[in-house]
């Protein structure tokens, strides 16, 4: 007689999961069969032999999850419930402009530096399109971080988690941010938004040549997209705007727009004109 183990699996909010992969290890044959979860996050595997099994499942933006070994008895149809937590911090704990508090995860500096941060974070929420609408419909700055880490959990793609980070980063969360930005790049590495975002949570953080490596990334991408100099010409940091880097990038995209380039400030009031 046959025996069939089957069950759901579910994230830490008591979500299903969908499309996940559960692999079912047979201890006696080393056997290692595969299953994938369907739309209700639910699981079957049948025709299955007596004895000990161990089960282990995985998805993209989740940690895995494991269960067993377990014995499968005679006629025997078990159900094991699967959980899966997210890859990504489950509650957020940041400084949100007087909504909570947390230690070292706001913006590095003086007023200065928050000024100067400040007007990256909007740079890069601005790549966003979407991003300034949802949060005047959200209303509450707390609430609106938390319903871009549910999209984005729920939906682990690259709109959904620079849109996570930028919201992080216009409420001077820059840990999380970098967090956040830093998975995305690791998903997502041919994107250069996600780049940008991650290069001003380090600035924010007064991580200056880790951030400096990120905005030159970003500009190589594609050295035709406007985007990453827009942003770049925006930092005020010497640290940055003294290297030879930081030059160049912008030089080439002023011989791009066709003006005449001798510092950042040339390079800003050309902007208004591209």
């Amino acid at each position: 007689m046959y025996r069939t183990l089957q069950g759901p699996v579910r994230d830490s909010h008591d979500r299903p999961v969908a499309t996940a992969t559960v692999y079912l290890q047979f201890k006696a044959s080393e056997q290692i069969l595969t299953a994938h979860t369907d739309s209700e996050g639910g699981y079957r595997f049948e025709t299955l032999g007596e004895g000990t099994y161990s089960l282990r499942v995985e998805t993209s933006g989740y940690g895995e999850s494991a269960f067993g070994p377990f014995i499968l008895g005679p006629k025997e149809l078990k159900s094991v419930n699967l959980t899966l937590e997210s890859a990504f911090f489950e509650e957020p704990k940041f400084i949100v402009a007087g909504v909570t508090q947390a230690t070292n995860g706001g913006v590095h500096g003086s007023d200065t530096g928050w000024r100067s941060t400040d007007a990256l974070a909007r740079a890069t929420a601005s790549l966003s399109p979407e991003l300034h609408e949802r949060d005047e419909k959200l209303g509450n700055a707390l609430e609106a971080v938390r319903e871009y880490q549910r999209a984005a959990e729920l939906n682990i793609s690259a709109s959904n988690l620079f849109d996570w980070g930028a919201e992080l980063l216009t409420h001077r969360a820059a840990d999380p941010a970098i967090e956040v930005f830093t998975k995305g790049n690791r998903l997502f590495p041919r994107s250069a938004r996600m780049l940008l975002g991650l290069a001003v949570a380090c600035y924010a953080r007064g991580s200056y040549d880790q951030a400096a490596r990120h905005f030159f990334d970003a500009a190589d991408q594609n050295p035709s997209d406007p985007q990453p100099y827009v942003v770049l010409g925006k930092v005020q940091s010497v640290e940055i705007t003294q290297t030879e880097g930081f030059a160049e990038r912008l030089g080439r995209f002023a011989r791009q727009l066709g003006v005449l380039y001798s510092d950042r400030k040339d390079f800003q009031n050309a902007i208004p004109a591209y």
